[in-house]
């Protein structure tokens, strides 16, 4: 019974983990049927450098920094409306032949790298899928009453200011 448990345990465990959601849960996050939630690795650049940082000689050997790149608008299981979303929300990234570059060197080891550039991007990806909502009525007369009463306040310090600077020239 208790290897029955720990059989699905590690089922659980590999299939939905907090980083990741499984990929039924991630198909509602996305008005496209082309994107799933993780990035196709075979649309994707990726490529292998040396490393900055501590690690001794053995950082003189290995290539283990991980640069990920891919081309936005040749991303075909990207939705247009997604694409112009994530070039707008990473315009800092994108280069001007309108590749988006993700760098990591978090570990020694190159997969964690590669994994953690991956990660990235599909966080990238997530991010510009998310609807924003237009608030409501109430909402905006809030933010307005708001600004109306700072505007108020900013000019009553003013004339207090006003005031005390004519006092002085008396």
């Amino acid at each position: 019974m208790s290897f029955l448990i720990r059989a699905t345990n590690r089922i659980i465990s590999t299939t939905c983990s907090p980083n990741k959601p499984p990929s039924f849960l991630l198909r509602n996050l996305y008005s496209s049927d082309k994107y799933s939630g993780s990035v196709p690795i075979d649309k994707v650049k990726i490529s292998f450098s040396r490393s900055s940082g501590p690690g001794g000689q053995h950082v003189n050997t290995t290539n283990s920094k991980v640069e990920v790149r891919f081309h936005i608008q040749s991303a075909d299981w990207l939705t247009d409306d997604l694409k112009l979303k994530l070039m707008k929300q990473e315009s800092g990234r994108i280069t001007k032949d309108g590749f988006i570059i993700v760098t990591s060197q978090i570990s020694r080891k190159q997969n964690i790298n590669q994994t953690d550039c991956l990660n990235k991007i599909e966080n990238m990806i997530k991010n510009a899928a998310v609807e924003e909502k237009e608030p409501d009525e109430l909402t905006k007369e809030r933010h307005r009453k708001r600004k109306e009463k700072i505007k108020q306040e900013t000019l009553r310090k003013k004339r207090e200011i006003s005031m005390k600077k004519q006092w002085r020239r008396m």
